[in-house]
């Protein structure tokens, strides 16, 4: 199957058998090393033990070494000294058929006093002479507290085991095996709990992804969807990005109905001047088709004003970089809105700091966001108000702020204030209060020149307040 939780329990299951059977190899090869070993010792001390003591006895009733080879090889030939086979002699013999033939295989040698050699079973491994090295691993044989001679005894390369023996390292075999068997069938159930426990959340995600895909927006993976923190993340991640596609969604709707809603009143205007005229209800003048040129105007308008905030909010609106006096640019706005605000019967005061440091911006957009801002406290300023263009610097950044005296938006009129297409005053003429994308499109033409905007509400007066950064070179 080719399923994520098989994978995984396959590669669980995989990597503890290699571990296992890699681990019982070691500890058999080990085990039967060591094991092999140990017994050899034994069986080498022991044979050790009992050549001396029967060296000892051959020296002290021969008083010397003469016919030994007899005793090391177990043989039955003459007694040393020519003399005849007596009781002592043939227990001499018998003793020396257990040195030469019951060790498994050990061999001995004898050196006399001077280290020099006597005899020895064959093949022997050392030399004629007892160098002083080897006579430290050699044996003294003594008789009356007198060295007479060193016994070295050589261990064969691979040490017989009897049945016991042997039967021990099978039991050990039979025991790894079964350790590795029972490891294994752990590592089946742990690949299939911890495999689990990973694809079940993201069955979930990936149901919820195929809800989003089937046009249900907005789809919400309940929390935490498992231990794992980077599931966890991964479904908060899924969750946002889910509630931002409703969110977008739902403004493309709006947006759509907010456009249909803006240029039905101009076309219907259109529409019924146009019928009214060919009806001959209204004549072919020029009053009348101004009226219509009028609405043609609001239509060019308010597609150049989507058309300028769809390429700002996606990031292709380009913009001239270029060193800027923010003097001048408030001072510029000032004066081409001074006759506008005084027809309204308004009060104009520009408030700009002195020294302020240049800012690189676009002049012709930068202007555009103080002209929509001005123009849209002069529509929302009653007669006799103030407007208050400022500029001042805070910190690295240069800070614009038009102010207007009048009717204050509430907090939640504040949080919409620069929606599309949103207005306080729902009931107010479309064509005589703007678009309402004037405060979108300056939201965005900041925000393309690093800056950041707001508005503040309260004590009688409302304040749009943006800043760009300062300018270098």
């Amino acid at each position: 199957m080719n399923r994520l939780w098989v994978r995984l329990t396959a590669a669980f299951l995989l990597v503890a058998l290699v571990a296992v059977a890699l681990f019982a190899l070691v500890m058999s090869r080990t085990v039967e090393t060591q094991f092999r070993g140990y017994v050899g010792v034994q069986t080498s001390r022991a044979a050790t033990e009992r050549a001396v003591e029967l060296l000892t006895q051959y020296y002290a009733e021969n008083g010397s070494w003469a016919g030994v080879e007899t005793l090391l090889l177990g043989g039955n030939g003459p007694s040393p000294g020519g003399r005849g086979t007596g009781p002592g002699q043939g227990q001499r013999h018998g003793m020396g058929g257990m040195m030469g033939a019951g060790m498994g295989g050990i061999r001995y040698a004898l050196y006399d006093e001077n280290g020099s050699l006597i005899a020895g079973t064959e093949p022997v491994s050392i030399g004629p002479t007892l160098a002083p090295a080897e006579r430290e691993r050699a044996t003294p044989v003594q008789v009356n507290g007198q060295t007479v001679g060193w016994l070295v005894v050589q261990q064969p390369a691979q040490v017989l085991l009897d049945t016991a023996q042997a039967g021990f390292l099978r039991q050990v075999r039979r025991t790894l095996v079964i350790a590795g068997l029972i490891a294994a069938g752990l590592a089946l159930i742990v690949g299939v709990a911890i495999s689990q426990v990973i694809t079940r959340p993201l069955a979930r995600l990936t149901g919820a992804a195929r809800a989003v895909a089937a046009g249900k927006l907005g789809e919400q993976v309940a929390l935490p969807v498992g231990p794992a923190a980077e599931i966890n993340t991964l479904a908060r991640t899924f969750n946002e990005m889910s509630a931002a596609l409703e969110k977008a969604e739902a403004q493309r709707v709006r947006l759509t109905a907010d456009i249909a809603h803006e240029l039905r009143t101009p076309i219907s205007v259109m529409r019924a001047q146009l019928q009214a005229m060919l009806d001959g209800v209204y004549p072919t003048d020029t009053a009348h088709v101004a009226a219509v040129y009028e609405q043609t105007l609001h239509l060019a308008r308010l597609v150049d004003d989507l058309h300028t905030l769809t390429r700002a909010e996606t990031g292709h609106l380009p913009l001239a970089m270029q060193p800027l006096d923010p003097a001048s640019l408030a001072s510029r706005a000032a004066a081409l809105f001074e006759p506008l605000v005084q027809d309204a019967g308004l009060a104009l005061a520009v408030e700009i700091e002195p020294g302020l440091p240049t800012v690189r911006a676009d002049a012709d957009r930068l202007h555009q966001v103080l002209a929509n801002l001005l123009g849209n406290a002069l529509r929302h300023t009653p007669p006799g108000g103030e407007i208050r263009l400022g500029v001042a610097q805070a910190g690295d950044r240069v800070q614009f702020s038009v102010r207007n005296t009048g009717q204050t938006l509430t907090a939640e009129e504040a949080e919409h204030v620069f929606d599309r297409f949103w207005r306080a005053d729902e009931s107010r003429q479309r064509d005589g209060g703007g678009a309402g994308l004037g405060l979108a499109i300056a939201r965005e033409l900041v925000h393309l020149h690093g800056g950041r905007i707001r508005v503040e509400t309260g004590q009688g007066e409302t304040a749009f307040v943006f800043d760009v950064p300062v300018g270098k070179g």
